[in-house]
C-alpha cells in the first residue's frame, strides 16, 4: 500500500531477505532499516528507504509492523519497544534466547494488546503443509513414534564468513543447535501436539571449537505416549533434514531438504508431494502474507503465535536443565 512503512531490525542475511520480500509484497511502501547493535553501515542497506538511527527513531515513523531480525539475545529489548508503541511484530525464531525473557514479552504483549508472531517459516513449506494435512486425515492412524534428524556442517552455512564469529557459534548472541535449529521443536509441537522432555544430551565439538552446543540428542513424550527422538548437529556434511512419523497403518517420510513427502504402507511407497526445485523464498513470502491476514482478521492459520514461540523456548529450557542434571 502507498505511503505505509515497514521496519526491519537487523542487518544480517535474514533481515536482508525480509527487506527484499517486503518490497515484493508492498512495492510502494517505505522500508525502514535499523541496526541491531547500533552500528551505522558504510552504505545504505539493500531495499532500504530510510535508515533509522535507533528503534525509537524507527517507531516515530509509525510502521504498520516491524520484523525483529536481530540476534535472539536482543529480542526482548527490541521487541518490547515496538509492543509498547502498539506496533505489531513478527519476531524471527526463536522468540527469545532465555525462558524468562519470553515471559517478559508475553506479559508486555498482553498488557498492550499488540499482535506478536514468530518466524517459524518451515511451517509454510508445501511439504510441511502436506504432512500436516495427512496427519489430520489420519492416513497412518494412531501415531506411535517420530524420528527427526537435522544437521549441517556449520562452516558451510555462510562460506564467505568465519563461522566462529557467527551468531550460530556465539553463546552471547544466542547460538548453538538448540536455538539455531529450534524449527524442529516448533514443527514437532505443531504436527504432534504437546510433548515433554524425557531425556537430553548436549555436547560441544572439538572439531568446531565453539562455546555453544554443537550436538543435541533429545527424547520427547506426549501424554498419549507418542515418543519422538530428535537429533540436531552442526557437523553433518552434506546437510540432512529428515522426519519419519510411524503409525499403526504405515509411515510418513518427510524429506525437508528435498521438499518431499512419502507414505509407506504394506502396499508399498506412494509419493504424496515432491518439488525439490521449489523456491525456498516462497515460504518466507507466504509467512508474511499470513502475518498480514493475522493482523486483519486475528486468524493465525499456519503462523506461529506468541504461545507457540513460548512453548518452544520452554522446551529448549527444559532440555538444558535436564542435560545439566545428567
Amino acid at each position: 500500500m502507498a505511503n505505509e512503512s515497514y521496519c526491519v531490525v537487523g542487518l544480517g542475511n535474514i533481515a536482508k531477505r525480509h527487506r527484499k520480500n517486503l518490497k515484493i509484497l508492498f512495492p510502494l511502501s517505505v522500508i525502514i532499516s535499523v541496526s541491531a547493535s547500533g552500528r551505522v553501515p558504510k552504505s545504505t542497506p539493500d531495499d532500504c528507504d530510510y535508515f533509522a538511527e535507533s528503534i525509537s527513531d524507527a517507531i516515530k515513523k509509525c510502521p504498520r509492523y516491524a520484523i525483529i531480525a536481530s540476534p535472539s539475545t536482543f529480542h526482548v529489548d527490541h521487541a518490547a519497544q515496538f509492543i509498547r508503541a502498539s506496533i505489531p511484530i513478527l519476531i524471527e525464531k526463536p522468540l527469545t534466547s532465555e525462558y524468562q525473557d519470553a515471559h517478559i514479552l508475553e506479559d508486555v504483549a498482553r498488557d498492550h494488546g499488540t499482535p506478536v508472531a514468530v518466524g517459524y517459516c518451515l511451517r509454510f513449506m508445501p511439504s510441511a503443509l502436506r504432512v500436516k494435512a495427512l496427519l489430520q486425515a489420519q492416513v497412518i492412524g494412531k501415531i506411535f513414534n517420530a524420528n527427526i534428524i537435522s544437521g549441517d556442517y556449520l562452516p558451510n552455512w555462510r562460506p564467505s564468513l568465519d563461522y566462529k564469529s557467527s551468531v550460530s557459534a556465539s553463546k552471547k548472541l544466542g547460538g548453538g543447535v538448540l536455538l539455531e535449529l529450534s524449527h524442529e521443536f516448533d514443527y514437532v509441537l505443531w504436527l504432534l501436539g504437546d510433548m515433554k522432555v524425557e531425556f537430553s544430551s548436549l555436547s560441544n565439538s572439538e572439531t568446531l571449537n565453539i562455546d555453544v552446543e554443537a550436538v543435541a540428542d533429545v527424547v520427547l513424550k506426549s501424554a498419549d505416549n507418542v515418543i519422538c527422538y530428535v537429533h540436531l548437529d552442526f557437523l553433518q556434511s552434506p546437510g540432512h533434514r529428515y522426519v519419519k512419523i510411524i503409525g499403526e497403518k504405515g509411515r510418513l517420510d518427510w524429506d525437508i531438504t528435498n521438499n518431499r513427502v512419502e507414505l509407506i504402507t504394506s502396499d508399498g511407497r506412494e509419493s504424496k508431494y515432491s518439488d525439490p526445485g521449489w523456491d525456498r523464498n516462497e515460504m518466507y513470502l507466504d509467512m508474511l502474507r499470513e502475518f498480514d491476514v493475522y493482523l486483519l482478521s486475528n486468524e493465525s492459520g499456519s503462523l506461529a503465535t506468541m504461545k507457540d514461540g513460548l512453548a518452544v523456548v520452554k522446551m529448549v529450557n527444559d532440555i538444558r536443565l535436564l542435560s545439566e542434571l545428567r
